[in-house]
């Protein structure tokens, strides 16, 4: 594999013109165009020694036509919700860069909603995290407090069944009952729907099922098989029972809590 790193650049030169962008009434030209041709002569080299590209911090369509798959590296999980429409059909990490289990969640939660998956959570050592000094003075150890390992053995079944997932770019293919975000997701044959609530956690106390009602509308919904929940509040999986009428399919879920992902199996 061949990282390329920092592809994100996108800032202006006032000496040159590419013929299109302007500034305060002054011709200049825009880094992006750059990064697009150098993307794709890099690109074109890996790809004949038969590697993957992936980067981190791609800011547009055009440089990551020829990327095989990317990062966001931050501190903060909105970096996901700006990247997450580059990576339809690419795979996405989320490098965290966080420390207290609350935030870990969020950033799990996240990668449910992007199809994402999530890096090792390293320990982050000092102000800086992973940034400048911290960077030369610490070894970069993976973080294992018993919080990080329950959050981790949670949620990576969960995470394991977007792997390979394309987004589902049918029109209102998914309907959610208020208070509760998601997405839908096709893996190879089936489809995938996630279901989190964001403000709570699977250390909460206090938390009460919720009755979820889920819509999809597919082209192919009339080939539904077979539905199963699988929750981060539990190890057992459980099968939906699913109402079909036409291109939609219906579902109850009577106990969500934090985070839930139903596995639709579809007919060959």
């Amino acid at each position: 594999m061949f990282k390329y790193t920092q592809i994100h650049y996108r800032c202006f030169d006032f000496a040159h013109d590419d013929g299109i962008t302007m500034i305060n009434n002054k011709p200049c030209y825009i880094f992006g165009f750059g990064m697009e041709k150098l993307a794709k002569e890099i690109c074109n080299i890996v790809h004949q020694q038969r590697k993957a590209v992936w980067c981190n911090g791609p800011t547009s369509l055009e440089v990551m036509k020829h990327i095989d798959g990317f990062m966001a590296e931050g501190a903060h999980w909105s970096w996901l919700g700006s990247v997450q429409y580059l990576g339809l059909k690419k795979p996405l990490v989320a490098l965290q860069q966080v420390r207290n289990s609350r935030d870990h969640e969020r950033v799990l939660k996240h990668c449910l909603l992007t199809g994402a998956q999530p890096s090792v959570p390293w320990k982050l050592e000092g102000e800086k995290g992973l940034f400048g000094e911290s960077k030369e003075t610490h070894k970069l150890i993976p973080d294992t407090r018993i919080q990080i390992k329950c959050l981790f053995s949670a949620y990576t079944p969960l995470l394991n069944l977007l792997k390979k997932r394309v987004w589902v770019c049918e029109a209102h293919a998914l309907t959610l009952s208020p208070g509760v975000k998601g997405n839908i997701f096709k893996v190879g044959n089936n489809y995938v729907v996630t279901i989190v609530s964001m403000d709570k956690s699977i250390f909460d106390t206090n938390v009460f099922p919720e009755r979820i009602e889920v819509l999809i509308r597919l082209s192919d919904a009339s080939k539904i098989k077979k539905a199963t929940l699988f929750s981060v509040n539990s190890q057992e999986k459980k099968e939906v029972t699913v109402e079909l009428k036409e291109d939609q399919a219906k579902m109850m879920i009577p106990n969500h809590l934090t985070s839930s992902l139903i596995l639709i199996e579809m007919s060959s």
